[in-house]
């Protein structure tokens, strides 16, 4: 029941990214997956396997929830932030969008916790808060200079 709930939200994500009429070019919605993909998945495998502050569910099943969380919504939802931001002209609006994100981001993770697909040890949700608030301004920075260098090279 759970995978099938997880997949139909990470469905609902591909189809309204699908649908959105996108302001990036496909060079610049690669880079944002990309980089969304690597630094999601190094950051996860530190906190479970490096520093032992998460476990994974045992089961199979919340093993699979786990791994369409970091490789396939995580970065989706980071796409579709990095899409919509330059259709909003109001800084107001962006505050939102950006506060948006992380609530969803947050709100996914206590799910999780909630489903026991990830079980905190030594960890609490503000940590999480703040990498996440840390990897959006880490992201429109890599964003910016990869315009950047666009621009530049031609």
């Amino acid at each position: 029941m759970k995978l099938a709930f997880f997949i139909d939200v990470w469905m609902i994500g591909l189809i309204s990214f699908c649908l959105l009429k996108k302001k990036r070019n496909k060079l610049e919605n690669l880079f944002i997956l990309m980089i969304a993909e690597f630094v999601f998945s190094c950051y996860y495998a530190i906190l479970y396997i490096n520093l032992d502050v998460w476990t994974i569910g045992k089961s199979a099943e919340l093993f699979i929830i786990f791994r369409l969380y970091e490789v396939l919504l995580t970065p989706l939802l980071f796409l579709l932030y990095f899409n919509m931001l330059p259709m909003v002209k109001k800084q107001l609006t962006k505050i939102c969008l950006t506060a948006l994100l992380i609530g969803i981001l947050l709100g996914v993770e206590c799910w999780l916790v909630l489903w026991n697909v990830i079980i905190y040890i030594n960890w609490q949700a503000w940590k999480s808060l703040l990498v996440f608030v840390f990897t959006t301004v880490l992201f429109g920075i890599l964003i910016k200079s990869f315009q950047f260098f666009e621009k530049k090279l031609g």
